[in-house]
């Protein structure tokens, strides 16, 4: 369940900023760089080899973010506006037919808690990570939902491609990626679909908005 974590932590960190915290953190740290997990993944071919292009490369790292109560006119800020948590039983080594419906779940919750479309959403910042597995669900997911085509060739983000596999990491390291994008001008877009899964089944989607002042 570790990639969703950052959505877990999120829930709880608005239920105490609501009861009267200044501010809270939330940072994730892990590694598939360890001897016992590079022989676990690969000999169930989920490594990436030069004998198997279906896998992740293993990777190490550290993300913290600081949370606060959303304040107009303070300055650069990521808001949090949505997020949902649903269950996949069509798990990568379940052997079941996959049609993405826990993902779809948890997206769908996070939009609805955001009162917002996928009509609004500029870009996706994700955990794919190389397999196939992973890419088929986000599409599957994706394609549940109505959008106007000439918008959305949506810009679809996977920082595991340069970090490595991160496991609980990639929660927090994607909520800093869309604020950097957007701190510096190069997101496509205010908003953002960030969203996660573990191997376990558990399946998280948060939605965030860039907001200048």
């Amino acid at each position: 369940a570790l990639p969703i974590c950052v959505v877990f932590a999120l829930i709880a960190a608005r239920d105490r900023l609501a009861q009267g915290a200044r501010c809270c953190i939330i940072a994730g740290v892990d590694s598939t760089v360890t001897r016992q997990l590079c022989h676990y993944y690969l000999d169930r071919r989920r490594l990436l080899s030069p004998g198997n292009s279906n896998g992740f490369s293993a990777g190490e790292a550290g993300a913290a973010l600081l949370l606060t109560p959303a304040r107009g006119g303070s300055g650069p800020q990521l808001q949090v506006l949505g997020m949902g948590i649903s269950h996949e039983t069509a798990t990568i080594e379940s052997g079941e037919p996959l049609r993405a419906r826990g993902l779809t779940s948890a997206i769908r919750e996070a939009m609805t808690e955001a009162s917002v479309t996928m009509d609004d959403v500029s870009f996706r910042v994700t955990d794919l990570n190389g397999e196939h597995y992973k890419f088929r669900e986000a599409m599957l997911a994706a394609v549940r939902f109505r959008y106007r085509p000439k918008k959305h060739v949506f810009e679809v983000w996977h920082p595991i491609e340069y970090l490595g596999e991160i496991g609980a990491c990639i929660g927090p390291c994607s909520l800093a990626i869309a604020w950097h994008a957007g701190l510096k001008g190069y997101a496509p877009g205010a908003t953002a679909l960030c969203h996660f899964g573990s191997d376990e089944g558990d399946r998280a989607a948060a939605v965030v908005r860039f907001v200048s002042n």
